[in-house]
């Protein structure tokens, strides 16, 4: 299972500053190579399973190399973003909001609430 990580964070505009936490889910070694395993798998089981199929049988090439490929972009995920936390320095509203996967702290995004512009960053 991830290990739930929680990193303080400190949310900041051009006058104001507060405090808030990010939470992201860590992947293991194990878990990664589990995660990667999976889709090669069932590439490969599913290419040999519908070869003797006609007609379908010419996606035999998709599911041999998509295995791998989708294997290889779930092996390289360290991290699986759960939430933001935060007070609004400039409204001063409670906000949860998600992060995608491909972004960690410090990063520039804008409060659903008030629309103004924030620098996430770590404290």
């Amino acid at each position: 299972m991830a290990a739930l990580e929680t990193i303080p964070v400190s949310v900041v505009t051009e006058e104001k500053s507060s405090q808030g936490k990010f939470a992201a889910e860590i992947f293991s070694s194990g878990e990664r190579w589990m995660r990667g395993a999976a889709p090669w798998v069932v590439g490969w089981v599913l290419s040999v399973a519908i070869l003797p199929i006609p007609g379908v049988h010419l996606s035999v090439p998709l599911w041999f190399f998509g295995g791998p490929i989708a294997a290889y972009f779930l092996y390289r995920t360290l991290h699986k973003n759960s939430r933001l936390e935060f007070d609004c320095p400039a409204c001063h509203a409670h906000i949860e909001m998600p992060l995608p996967a491909d972004q960690l702290p410090p990063v520039y995004i804008y409060c659903p609430k008030c629309d103004k512009g924030l620098k996430v960053d770590n404290s």
